[in-house]
């Protein structure tokens, strides 16, 4: 099946738009997951620090 100049042009266009939307996607959900885990285990730290200098938290430990 041969389509004409037009179409083949309309379909590159939709499949570029879809890749570029599923890469940018990617990179989002990649950052916040790498934020998530940098927040999870460096914030985790001193929110514990802190938890622990309350006096209300001292019988645990």
């Amino acid at each position: 099946m041969v389509l004409p100049q037009r179409s083949k042009r309309a379909i590159f266009e939709l499949k570029l738009i879809i890749y570029i939307t599923c890469k940018i996607i990617l990179v989002l959900f990649s950052t916040n997951f790498i934020i998530a885990l940098f927040a999870t285990f460096c914030g985790g730290k001193k929110l514990n620090k802190k938890l622990t200098n309350l006096k209300i938290f001292s019988i645990y430990k």
